[in-house]
């Protein structure tokens, strides 16, 4: 059976090469060392290994499990880009907790079954959540409104 073109194809393609690329330049260029004393070489060249072998089993996969490549729904990925420039926007002017909400209304675009009550209800849980792992648990400065800037 032959491998036809398709995303696990392509993917499993990348992987195998990228890692076999990644473990012969940290073999060739880095101290390896043993496991014993790991050279800086170490760890680059068996993630390249492991790298390497999951592109393997994505070819052999796809090779098992050939199917037809989707069509690409551009329309999905222009609102999806347009949500995220506007998140950015208000991240930048409003700050993170009005950008996280916009975010989460937005998102309503690729999921209009959602009712607006339990929309705005994980929209609220989120903004608690997240101004408590911000504010609360990790502490970080980053400015959460307008004008904290």
């Amino acid at each position: 059976m032959a491998i036809k073109l398709n995303q696990d194809a392509v993917v499993g393609a990348v992987f195998v090469l990228l890692g076999a690329a990644f473990a012969l330049a940290s073999w060739r260029t880095l101290p390896v060392g043993t496991a014993a004393q790991m050279g800086a070489g170490f760890l680059p060249f068996f993630v390249g290994l492991a790298l390497l072998g999951c592109g393997g089993v994505l070819l052999y996969q796809a090779r098992v499990t050939a199917v037809g490549v989707p069509t690409i729904a551009w329309a999905v990925l222009l609102k999806l880009l347009c949500l995220f420039l506007m998140y950015g926007a208000a991240l930048s002017h409003l700050g993170l907790l009005p950008g996280i909400a916009l975010l989460l209304l937005g998102s309503r675009l690729f999921y209009p079954t959602l009712g607006w009550r339990r929309l705005l209800a994980l929209t609220v849980v989120t903004l608690v959540l997240m101004w408590c792992l911000v504010s609360l648990v990790l502490g970080l400065n980053l400015p959460l409104w307008p004008g904290q800037y």
